[in-house]
């Protein structure tokens, strides 16, 4: 089996420790998870270029939907190039209609803004009636990553979608997320061939943990020398 890696999202200080500390691939710097994941605050960008693992920034304005106004593009826009100038490898982010599909216009838009960045769809995604036709609008955009939990509350519920979407996709990855633990990612990981996992990992006070990730990781790797 291909090496699986993980994503880690974090929304402080303490989170960003803790995913380093653990190992992890790549992470996610948001605020609000909470509430899905905002644009990252000042302060834990300042830590990106000093951080030893690659970071990807959300951009999201609020939380809600994800319809967007040509108002909220322009804002997006300057949130990369303030995320890039920070150091930061790529950013996260999507857009979708009133008639809740994929919003290519503005996703066109805000691509040409991460111009040489990673760029990662996130879980609006799931919201839309075809999530696998998501895939072919997002290869055409050069979109690299697709978050998703198969249109479902967990990524575990979404495996037959999230399989759909892998055998759909060529030169972008289908990241598996939300749900994701140390009891089920190497479970996620083996049904879906998913190259990447991502989740906070959360330990036993319910913030994410060192402990935790390692304990993924070891789950991952068992998985990858299992006969």
């Amino acid at each position: 089996m291909i090496s699986v890696k993980i994503e880690v999202c974090v929304d402080d200080h303490q989170g960003l420790d803790a995913a380093i500390d653990g190992g992890a691939d790549r992470i996610e710097l948001c605020s609000r998870l909470d509430l899905g994941g905002l644009t990252p605050e000042a302060g834990l960008l300042d830590r990106v270029f000093a951080c030893p693992v690659p970071v990807r920034a959300m951009i999201r304005l609020r939380g809600g939907g994800f319809v967007l106004s040509a108002d909220d593009i322009g804002k997006m826009a300057a949130q990369i190039e303030v995320a890039h100038n920070a150091g930061c490898e790529g950013v996260v982010f999507g857009a979708a209609t009133v008639d809740g599909e994929l919003d290519i216009a503005a996703l066109r838009q805000l691509t040409l803004a991460a111009n040489g960045l990673g760029k990662t769809l996130h879980r609006v995604v799931d919201t839309l009636a075809d999530p696998v036709e998501a895939v072919r609008i997002a290869q055409g955009l050069g979109i690299d990553t697709i978050l998703s939990s198969g249109g479902q509350p967990s990524a575990e519920d979404g495996i037959p979608l999230l399989c759909d979407m892998i055998q759909q996709a060529s030169s972008v990855t289908i990241m598996p997320g939300a749900g994701v633990t140390v009891a089920n990612a190497a479970r996620i990981a083996s049904a879906t061939s998913a190259r990447w996992i991502h989740g906070s990992f959360k330990g036993s006070e319910g913030i994410t943990s060192g402990k935790a990730i390692e304990s993924v990781r070891r789950a991952l790797e068992d998985l990858q020398t299992a006969p």
